[in-house]
């Protein structure tokens, strides 16, 4: 998502043809998601109504959801390039979109969940550092922790950047508290 940011960041901006050509597509595309909210409606009917298995109704509901996030997120990258925003104007902080799609993982079932992490993750390695406390390491398939933008000259930001690359890896402790503890009469 970071690359894909800074990629759309780098373009100066759009021929009148190419803003004609978005708006058509942006229309396009509202129109592709009004049509995946009502699917998605008829869906819900069909579950209450019985009309469709327990097994069918989970993976019907992660694919148009699935196809729901993939067009708004197509719909958000045209809007931005129509909006005419440039890496030298100013740089879009891809964390803040970032945390808006980690967010929109609320509304989302268990299996689009896992599939998200699983796109995101390697593995997260759990170790019992004492009673109560336990270490995380997670590791990323992208360099994304710690991972900075640097000006060449901060007095005069529109010289220019360079990105300071991450880490794949964090390491943090949890300390879990005892649930449950009986009073005692």
């Amino acid at each position: 998502m970071k690359r894909e940011t800074l990629e759309q960041m780098g373009r100066t901006g759009l021929s009148p043809d190419d803003v004609k050509a978005h708006k058509r597509r942006i229309k396009q595309i509202q129109r592709h998601v009004v049509r995946l909210e009502e699917a998605l409606a008829v869906v819900e009917t069909n579950r209450i109504l019985e009309r469709l298995t327990e097994r069918e109704y989970p993976l019907i509901r992660a694919n148009i959801t699935a196809e729901k996030i993939a067009t708004e997120t197509e719909l958000d990258r045209l809007q931005e390039e129509l909006n005419g925003v440039a890496r030298d104007k100013h740089w879009v902080n891809w964390m803040g979109d970032f945390q808006k799609r980690l967010r929109e993982q609320k509304t989302m079932s268990p299996e689009q969940r896992r599939a998200f992490l699983e796109g995101m993750l390697t593995n997260i390695d759990v170790t019992l550092v004492a009673p109560g406390t336990h270490s995380l390491q997670i590791n990323f398939d992208l360099p994304i922790v710690n991972d900075q933008l640097e000006y060449i000259n901060p007095q005069e930001k529109q010289k220019g950047y360079r990105l300071v690359e991450g880490e794949r890896s964090l390491t943090t402790r949890l300390d879990v508290r005892a649930f449950g503890k009986k009073k005692q009469c």
